[in-house]
């Protein structure tokens, strides 16, 4: 994968899963705004299938670990392990703070791993231990 392709999928990959819906933020704030990376269902399954490493159609734990994991590293552009507003993009600030446990105005891999689990968790309707498409889907409408 690119650098490219890994920074765009990283910044989707991150938006799907803080629930940073930065295209309705940003148009909340700047009216409406031709959003490129909007794509809807097809983003969802592109995203969907690139956390489910094994294909086997449910994204486990571990695979959803290893993603969010992906996606922090996509963002943090300067490798400090930590992530700014300005590394994210436009954002939600009041999802921000609920990320930033400590309070800090930062973003740290265990603060995103934290509250990415808890999601997961919340996320998995059916007690099975992996998300469908559908539970991942519907987790992130709810979350926007």
């Amino acid at each position: 994968m690119s650098r490219k392709n890994l920074r765009a999928y990283a910044c989707m990959t991150a938006a799907a899963v803080f629930g940073l819906s930065a295209h309705a933020y940003a148009q909340s704030k700047a009216g409406d705004l031709d959003d490129p990376m909007n794509l809807g269902v097809a983003y969802e399954h592109v995203a969907f299938d690139a956390a489910d490493s094994n294909g086997d159609g449910i994204v486990d734990e571990a695979e959803f670990a290893r993603d969010a994991a992906a996606g922090f590293a996509g963002l943090d552009r300067n490798h400090d392990g930590k992530l700014t507003p300005a590394e994210l993009g436009p954002h939600d600030p009041k999802q921000f703070a609920r990320v930033d446990a400590n309070g800090d105005g930062v973003l740290t891999f265990p603060e995103v791993m934290t509250f990415k689990m808890k999601a997961f968790r919340a996320a998995d309707k059916n007690g099975d231990g992996g998300l469908s498409f559908e539970e991942m889907s519907e987790s992130v409408r709810s979350s926007q």
